[in-house]
């Protein structure tokens, strides 16, 4: 919380109380600002994406390797589903490893009760409000922008549906039906109307079977469990599912971290 909305004591000092993952909200505002100037960017100029030297034309220093990763969003998205694999795992591995077995049931529990109202509730909420604005024609100046190559010589993102002629009820009933497609997690695909939500679908697959590994290897001894997430990595990796592996080698990580916290705390 911004610093004027923190609690005070009687010397004016404040005593905010920072998880022990609090880290990793750092590194998800960095990986979203860098998926931001790739979306941004990719409008502007149609060769962002471009491997330096892969044409007479590609010739830019940030398409140089490392610093191509600063205007390439897919490795912005890898290090979100990892992130996330290592900070759902964190709170249930911290209860096995301090003995609460049981607690760390517990938070599996609650983690798979609210995940998919914590992922879906705000994609519904934007896009709705996105529907709006459409019919409220907002929508209009972007559209034709968006069909000039002057003003968008780059990349042209996906435009959300326009039944800009027809009753509101045609408009409303379509983001209802591309909301419902959006949500069936047996045949997931992206929200029309915002396709940026496309890996909220595959994240709350990912984690679903996450807490189910975590539940399996609950009661395992340390080094078994560490090695079950391993494997999951490896079986995930070459059977081409590359967002579960990505959850699971952040899990195999957060495994590892524990049971250092662990082993000093019991020194």
């Amino acid at each position: 919380a911004p610093s004027f909305l923190q609690q005070r004591n009687g010397d004016g000092s404040s005593n905010p109380k920072v998880p022990p993952t609090a880290w990793l909200d750092g590194m998800r505002g960095i990986a979203a600002f860098l998926v931001y100037i790739r979306h941004f960017g990719a409008i502007h100029h149609p060769n962002i994406q471009a491997g330096f030297g892969s044409s007479e034309s590609n010739k830019y220093i940030t398409q140089l390797p490392f610093i191509r990763l600063l205007v390439s969003g897919p490795a912005m998205v890898a290090l979100f589903f990892i992130i996330s694999g290592y900070a759902l795992s964190w709170g249930p591995l911290r209860s096995i490893h301090s003995g609460s077995v049981d607690k760390s049931f517990e938070r599996l529990s609650s983690a798979t009760f609210r995940r998919g109202m914590r992922l879906y509730l705000p994609g519904i909420v934007s896009t709705f409000i996105i529907m709006i604005c459409i019919s409220l024609g907002m929508y209009n100046l972007g559209q034709k922008a968006y069909e000039s190559d002057v003003d968008i010589p780059g990349f042209h993102e996906p435009q959300p549906p326009m039944w800009l002629k027809d009753p509101f009820s045609v408009q409303f009933w379509d983001w209802v039906r591309c909301t419902w497609a959006w949500i069936n997690i047996w045949h997931s695909t992206g929200h029309a109307y915002n396709p940026h939500l496309w890996t909220l679908s595959m994240e709350f697959r990912c984690s679903i079977a996450l807490f189910m590994a975590l539940l399996a290897l609950a009661r395992t001894r340390a080094v078994y469990r560490l090695a079950g997430l391993a494997s999951f990595v490896v079986y995930c990796y070459y059977t081409d599912s590359w967002p579960e592996w990505l959850f699971f080698a952040g899990a195999t990580r957060s495994e590892e971290h524990t049971s250092e916290l662990q082993s000093h705390h019991d020194l």
